[in-house]
């Protein structure tokens, strides 16, 4: 998603309008990605029309950056109705795919609708891709892909975690993208699954190889300035510990459960029998989250790289079953970032 202007933002933040919001199109996939964080393919989903419903919502709501998510959105045989209607309620729309199912009507059809990017999950090289995505010729589908969006001018994003089995390939994706003059995003968190399960973390980066990423300037800025060190002392310049999430940032699921962010499993309500303004604005859990703020981490307050954390308030939950609880994964990473500053 791309950021707005700091007034935007502001005003946004201040009225609580979900100026982000992340839509679960479908759990269903056609690859069995090693560090995917979905427990199973939930089959259940909204139908056209009940989409089409919250999208309406989320344009009156305050809604500005929509992104469709999946799953594998393509699996959808509506999507691209899906994509124009997003479109006419003039939202700033992008698509998260893993490319192995678009086509060339589909880059046509993109092209014309009009997208802010589509964001392609590329891992590395054929043998990295294919070891991670468990799928024969899933490098070759998504090269494809990559192809026609170039070809019919749909902008394109790569993006891909990086695991150890991809490290090696990081500086090659670099490369690619900037051959073919996409953007890319390239992130060393792993998140446990939804249900809690850290499994899937063994594929996480070693504190060297994390050195290495946090120290190549090569990468792209958000991810450099991501984990800059403050050098202030004092509490109030600490990090905020909580983000924008059920703040200016809004995830739904293919069941139409609102979630802060469908990274932060905190569930808000459901779109079924409730309306979006009414869960956003009025529910108890929606104004408990948001009085969460960095002193509420108390294990966090004694640690002595708080500085350098950039926690995320939905992986602590899943690894620790609290909000306010203090995350693995971001002391791992804020030690590492504290030693190279």
């Amino acid at each position: 998603m791309i950021s707005p202007s700091n007034s935007l933002t502001e005003a946004a933040y201040k009225n609580n309008l979900p100026l982000y919001t992340v839509f679960e199109l479908t759990h269903r996939c056609n690859l069995k990605c090693l560090h995917c964080y979905l427990i199973k393919q939930n089959k259940s989903e909204l139908n056209t029309k009940e989409v089409k419903t919250i999208l309406d919502k989320l344009a009156r709501a305050g809604c500005l950056y929509l992104c469709f998510t999946g799953g594998e959105i393509f699996l959808r045989k509506d999507l691209l109705e899906l994509c124009a209607y997003a479109r006419k309620l003039n939202f700033d729309l992008r698509l998260f795919s893993n490319g192995t199912l678009i086509t060339k009507e589909h880059a046509k059809m993109l092209s014309e609708i009009g997208l802010s990017a589509v964001e392609i999950s590329l891992y590395g090289r054929k043998k990295s891709h294919e070891q991670i995505t468990a799928k024969n010729n899933s490098f070759k589908k998504t090269l494809v892909a990559l192809k026609l969006l170039k070809k019919y001018k749909v902008p394109v994003r790569i993006k891909a975690p990086l695991l150890n089995i991809n490290f090696n390939d990081y500086k090659w994706l670099i490369k690619f993208a900037k051959k073919n003059k996409f953007e890319y995003r390239l992130d060393p968190v792993l998140a446990p699954q939804n249900n809690g399960d850290c499994t899937i973390q063994r594929f996480q980066l070693s504190a060297e190889k994390l050195k290495t990423i946090y120290t190549d300037k090569k990468l792209n800025k958000y991810l450099i300035n991501q984990y800059e060190v403050s050098t202030d002392v004092s509490l109030q310049d600490v990090p905020d510990l909580f983000c924008n999430a059920g703040k200016v940032f809004a995830g739904i699921s293919p069941q139409g459960i609102v979630y802060p962010c469908l990274q932060l499993l905190y569930p808000l309500g459901n779109l079924k029998n409730q309306s979006f303004r009414n869960i956003w604005h009025k529910s108890k859990k929606a104004k408990r989250l948001r009085k969460y703020s960095t002193k509420d981490c108390k294990e966090c307050l004694k640690c002595s790289n708080i500085k350098a954390c950039r926690r995320c308030p939905g992986i602590a939950l899943l690894e620790t079953g609290k909000i306010t609880g203090k995350s693995k994964t971001a002391c791992k990473i804020a030690e590492i970032q504290s030693k190279i500053q």
